[in-house]
């Protein structure tokens, strides 16, 4: 396809704080967004105020987590190394922004603006928001125009999940850990695939292609801003496969395209205490990050869907 110099990528990433200190201004961001927290009409005139408030109550356990990290969370370094490594294959510049933090949609967008870009395709990168496509890019979308872009000229890519060259990387990935697990009956344990229902179809997906049925245990990502629920969560379930019998657990990071504090924090460090706790352990596939076969599905993806959307353009 000719590559057209005006046209850039932008891959929205679900964002995060990097370190602690962001961490009070990254909930506030969060919490004044009414897609990513509806609250009731009566409510909704005090969302400012709310937002402060939640975000100071719980900003204190979410910078304990950090530190105890020892790291800034690589995934906004990871982010701009999927943006810039797919637009790469596409033959044009790659731009990232964060749903709820660093960069910031209207930031990114101006700076693009600034760059001479004229269209944007909209790469939609957030493996846990099931939201219609057209919902989730309405953010960009919204400031697209504000800062002088053409409505006609943003194309949104979704459904990356179900993506057969996403499928396929993952599933290599899966492979390679299998198969440094002596108990091959041993669970595996698919985080996030219970978030959305194209998580749950990934999930589905890998079980058949490597035989786990019986094996497998699928569970949604709890979110640290939400109200606690009484599901049981990953220590409640090694707890169950420890008091089965289990000895090696596999753990498969469905919720994530990227490491972060979650990752990092969540499941290396406290999942695997808990486990080593019970006698087990514990192997975790490797997030896809920005190994160069994932990058490949990505700009296949986008190059074909964005084709689709612009049938004037022809290969060159």
């Amino acid at each position: 396809m000719t590559a057209d110099p005006r046209r850039a990528l932008l891959v929205l990433d679900p964002g995060g704080p990097a370190r602690a200190e962001e961490v009070e201004d990254y909930l506030v961001e969060r919490f004044l967004d009414e897609q990513a927290w509806p609250l009731p009409p009566w409510r909704a005139p005090f969302r400012g105020l709310l937002a402060r408030r939640r975000a100071r109550r719980l900003a204190p356990a979410w910078r304990r987590d950090i530190d105890r990290v020892a790291i800034d969370s690589p995934h906004e370094r990871v982010a701009r190394a999927q943006a810039h490594g797919i637009a790469e294959r596409l033959g044009r510049e790659g731009y990232v922004a964060a749903r709820h933090g660093r960069p910031g949609i209207a930031e990114t967008l101006g700076l693009m603006r600034a760059e001479g870009v004229e269209g944007v395709d909209l790469l939609l990168l957030d493996p846990t928001d099931g939201r219609p496509t057209a919902v989730q890019a309405e953010p960009v979308r919204r400031r697209w125009i504000a800062a002088g872009g053409a409505a006609e000229a943003l194309a949104v890519v979704g459904g990356f999940l179900d993506d057969p060259g996403v499928i396929a990387v993952w599933s290599a990935q899966l492979g390679e850990t299998l198969a440094l697990v002596r108990d091959r009956s041993g669970p595996v344990l698919f985080l996030g695939a219970g978030s959305a229902p194209a998580l749950e179809r990934l999930g589905r997906a890998l079980v058949a292609a490597h035989g786990l049925d019986g094996r497998a245990r699928f569970l949604a990502l709890a979110d640290r801003a939400a109200p606690p629920t009484a599901a049981g969560g990953p220590e409640a379930i090694i707890e169950e496969l420890a008091a089965a019998g289990a000895r090696h657990l596999v753990v498969v990071p469905l919720g994530w395209v990227a490491d972060r504090h979650e990752t990092l924090y969540d499941v290396d460090l406290m999942l695997a205490r808990r486990a080593r706790e019970l006698g087990m352990r514990t192997y975790r596939v490797p997030t896809l990050n920005d190994r160069p076969e994932f990058l490949d599905a990505l700009a296949h993806l986008v190059g074909k869907t964005t084709a689709m959307a612009r049938p004037g353009e022809r290969d060159g």
